[in-house]
Order: structure tokens, then sequence, then C-alpha cells
């Protein structure tokens, strides 16, 4: 009775054993799935952020060509301002000058009629 004493403890033994060994694996493959849901979750946050990164890349990018339209929109505004000014300026002069000459030609024909009323008062 005590071989068979034995054999049933060495068995309890082994199975004892072979439970703690499953359980072992067991928690290892847990571990193991714990950690690719950690990883897939880091790639999940690490793809999140590159469209977050890529969406203001093009957001920069669009207001850096905004700016540079708006930019050349006011150069072009400028000249234009300066141009109307010259060209402002060009008509005042003109218009000075055509003054001036219409004064003078004024004060000659005024100063030719009163002399041709003062002849033909005389004769």
């Amino acid at each position: 009775m005590s071989d068979n004493r034995i054999n049933n403890t060495g068995q309890s033994s082994a199975a004892d054993q072979r439970d703690v060994a499953i359980n072992h694996a067991a928690a290892e493959h847990l571990q193991r799935e714990n950690a690719e849901i950690q990883r897939d979750a880091a790639i999940n946050v690490a793809t999140d952020q590159a469209v977050q990164r890529d969406a203001a890349a093009s957001v920069a990018v669009n207001e850096a060509a905004r700016r540079q339209n708006a930019e050349q929109h006011a150069a072009n505004a400028n000249a234009s301002a300066r141009q109307a000014s010259f060209t402002a300026s060009n008509l005042a002069t003109e218009r000075n000058v055509l003054r001036e000459n219409l004064a003078v030609e004024r004060a000659e024909a005024s100063s030719s009629n009163f002399g041709t009323i003062l002849l033909t008062s005389i004769v």
C-alpha cells in the first residue's frame, strides 16, 4: 500500500506541476496579449499625432500662401496708388500751366482790345 501512496503522491505532484506550468503559460499569454494591445494603442496614438502634424503642416502651407498672396495684392495696390498719385500730380501741373497760359492770353487779349478801342476812339 505504501507503493500506491508514493505512486499517487508522485502523480499528484506531476499533475500539480503540470497545472502550475499551464497557469504560468496562460499568464504569459495574457501578458503577451496585453503587451500587443498596448503596442497597438501606441501605434494608433502615433498615427493620430502624425495625422495632426500633417494637418498642421498643411494649414501652415495654406496660410503662408495666403500671406504671400495678400502681400502681393498690397504691393500691387501700393503701385497703383503711386501711379494714381503721379497721374494726379501731372494733371495738376498741366492744369496750372493751362490756367497760367489762359490768364496770359486773357491779359493780352484785354490789352489788345483796350489798345484797339483807344486807337479807334482817337481816330
